[in-house]
């Protein structure tokens, strides 16, 4: 597959620039494929493919720091998941919030106003 057919492809999920963006940032492959829409296995094989890499040994890692801290999340809910992390571990912080929204660990509060 080709950037652009990946691109025609993918544009409703950002195409190929959120797929670079999501790869810079280092965002777990579970992320990655939920966001597109495919399999993790999907995901690594364009890494392989666009990137000419495997998996980045801190992709792995940070995806275990990640599944922990939403493990952490799961049983102790959003103001100790806050309390936990928010100043300690910020970058992986605000990648599990969104991963957790993402996996209804955590529900949006919808604002009565709107």
């Amino acid at each position: 597959m080709t950037i652009d057919e990946f691109d025609k492809e993918y544009w409703k999920s950002g195409g190929f620039k959120t797929l670079d963006y999501f790869r810079r940032e280092q965002f777990t492959l579970d992320y990655i494929g939920k966001h597109f829409g495919v399999t993790v296995e999907a995901v690594r094989f364009w890494f392989k493919d666009f990137f000419n890499s495997e998996t980045d040994i801190r992709i792995k890692r940070k995806e275990v720091v990640i599944n922990k801290m939403l493990e952490f999340a799961e049983k102790y809910g959003l103001e100790k998941f806050k309390e936990a992390y928010y100043y300690t571990a910020k970058y992986y912080y605000d990648i599990a919030l969104s991963e957790a929204y993402v996996r209804g660990i955590f529900k949006e509060i919808k604002n009565e106003h709107q």
